[in-house]
Order: C-alpha cells, then structure tokens, then sequence
C-alpha cells in the first residue's frame, strides 16, 4: 500500500490458546508517510459522514487555538457518525477527545515512531502549554492532534 510506512500492532501473546485463537490484536497504531503524495494518505473526514464534518472541523479549531494562545480545551465531542472508507456501514461514535497536541515534523519511518515532535498533553490540570505555544509560535512548525473515538455503537 502506497503512503502507509508502518502498522504497530499490540497482540496478546501469551493467554491461554493464543496460539488457538490466533493472537487476538489489543490494539493497532497506522503510520502514513508524510512524504508521499497527499492523495495516497487518508483523511479524517473521508471517515466522517458529510453532515457532521463541519462540527468536527469547529472542535479540532478550538483545540489547536487554545494551544496557539496557551490554554487548554477540555471539549469532547459526542455522537460523531464515522464511514467505514472501505465498505458502505457507518458507526456512531459516542465520543471524541483530544489526548495529545504536537508540534514539529512527523517522521514514522523509524520502529520508534514519531521523532521531532514536542508533546503537550489535553486536559484539565495545569495553567497552559507555554513552552509548546512559543515554540510553534515562533518557528511556525505544524500542529498534530491525536484524538481517540470511542463508544461506538452502529447507526
């Protein structure tokens, strides 16, 4: 597959009939190249039903503008109808947040992961993001989002 670098997977190796039951996948982490053509790599709203896009687009604008003016954005957002790119189903997402902010270039080529990046964790503790804020401020570097969805229940 053209744009994707890597796939991390977390399997459960040693439970009882592992083995039988074929390594049940705990959790999975797809990594695309940032250097390919942008129209290999897919996009959130490919995976979000029309109707509700502008809504998400609004939650992550206010995410990424408390972290440029140095505050945090406790926001989640509920019952976000997610498309199956692949297939024709869609999934209701109970809920979407934000769980970590950052700033630099992405580069999953490595086993490791992204490397470059300064990391700012979402939430409700502390007084801002000064650090992270300045230095994206001032060297104009990107702005990443990682944001988990879950509660999913089918529509």
């Amino acid at each position: 597959l053209k744009g994707l670098e890597n796939v991390k997977l977390t399997i459960d190796a040693t439970s009882t009939n592992s083995v039988h039951e074929g390594f049940r996948i705990r959790s999975a982490e797809f990594n695309f190249s940032h250097k390919e053509d942008s129209s290999l790599v897919p996009n959130l709203m490919e995976w979000v039903e029309p109707q509700a896009r502008h809504r998400l687009q609004c939650w992550i604008q206010d995410h990424v503008n408390a972290f440029a003016s140095q505050k945090r954005c406790e926001s989640t957002l509920e019952r976000v109808v997610m498309l199956d790119p692949v297939g024709h189903d869609a999934l209701l997402a109970g809920c979407m947040s934000a769980c970590k902010l950052m700033v630099g270039t992405p580069d999953v080529s490595g086993p490791s992961g992204p490397s470059g990046l300064s990391e700012a964790e979402t939430g409700s503790t502390g007084d801002g993001n000064s650090d992270e804020a300045d230095s994206w401020q001032e060297e104009d570097d990107d702005i990443f989002l990682q944001i988990a969805a879950s509660d999913f229940y089918t529509t």
